[in-house]
């Protein structure tokens, strides 16, 4: 082979080497770089941002926090453990939550809270428990409350809570437990309470409620508690309470409620407490209070 062609080749060879040599490199560069990025900006986004449940856990501790804050009053609760801490809040004294971090059950119950109920309590939205019973809890009771569609249990007795109890208290589909009994509640019992078709039990003894019992208590069938002895009541008791069969206690004692007994109360034979002392009841006792065979107790002395 000439000379000139032998140099021609081999400085082709040398250039396709080169070029060769540089795609290489490029590759590993451009794998190298992959390597070390493997995370997409989507993935990347998406475990920066924090999910709803952490915002929304965030957002109860918050609420927790101003509960404490503005319930306190200087003296401090019984028992605060671990409250206001960095810890987990379901490690707080009174508090249950669900997987995801939610506020689902507060029971403070006989802890010295003072102060007003927290409106803020709304934003604890899959509550079902609020239990603040035996407190120093005084005004009155939020409306607000009624946005708490999950609630299924009310605990707010033996406090200093005034003024009337909340016709939207009604709208709580999903309650089975409503106690607001030993306060200071006045005005007329609410009739849209009728609409709690899941209650079993209803507390309001020991108020100053006034005016007639709302027959609209009639519709909520599953009652089986009916506590609203101690208060101002007046008419007489309304003949539609005789569908409530299922029905354990039946307290109206203590009230200024005139008139006969109905004789639709004979109905109830799952009544094992009967109260009706202490009213201005008159007339004979209905024979078919003898039907009534689970009765322990019967007390329907009246006042003169």
């Amino acid at each position: 082979m000439p000379n000139g062609l032998l140099s021609l080749t081999y400085t082709l060879a040398v250039m396709f080497f080169l070029l060769a040599c540089e795609d290489a490199t490029q590759t590993e560069s451009e794998d190298s770089e992959q390597s070390a990025f493997p995370i997409s900006t989507a993935t990347v986004m998406s475990t920066s941002m924090p999910s709803m449940a952490e915002t929304s856990a965030e957002t109860d501790r918050e609420v927790l926090t101003v509960l404490y804050n503005t319930t306190t009053n200087g003296e401090g609760w019984e028992n605060d453990e671990n409250w206001l801490s960095p810890r987990p809040i379901r490690e707080w004294h009174g508090v249950t939550t669900d997987v995801n971090g939610r506020v689902t059950e507060l029971y403070l119950g006989d802890n010295n809270l003072s102060g007003e109920i927290l409106p803020e309590l709304v934003n604890l939205t899959s509550l079902e428990v609020l239990w603040l019973s035996g407190n120093r809890l005084e005004g009155e009771i939020p409306s607000q409350l009624r946005s708490i569609g999950s609630l299924k249990k009310l605990n707010l007795s033996q406090n200093q809570l005034s003024g009337s109890i909340p016709l939207e208290l009604g709208s709580l589909a999903n309650l089975d437990t409503l106690d607001l009994s030993h306060n200071e509640l006045t005005g007329e019992i609410p009739p849209e309470l009728g609409a709690l078709s899941n209650l079993t039990f209803l507390g309001l003894y020991s108020n100053q409620l006034s005016g007639e019992i709302p027959s609209e208590l009639a519709n909520i069938l599953n009652l089986a508690y009916l506590l609203l002895s101690t208060n101002l009541l007046t008419g007489t008791i309304p003949p539609r309470l005789s569908t409530l069969t299922h029905l354990h206690s039946l307290d109206l004692s203590k009230n200024e409620l005139r008139g006969e007994l109905p004789p639709g109360l004979g109905n109830l034979t799952n009544l094992v407490r009967l109260r009706l002392s202490g009213n201005y009841l008159s007339g004979d006792l209905p024979p078919q209070l003898a039907n009534l065979t689970k009765l322990e107790e019967l007390q329907i002395a009246t006042t003169t």
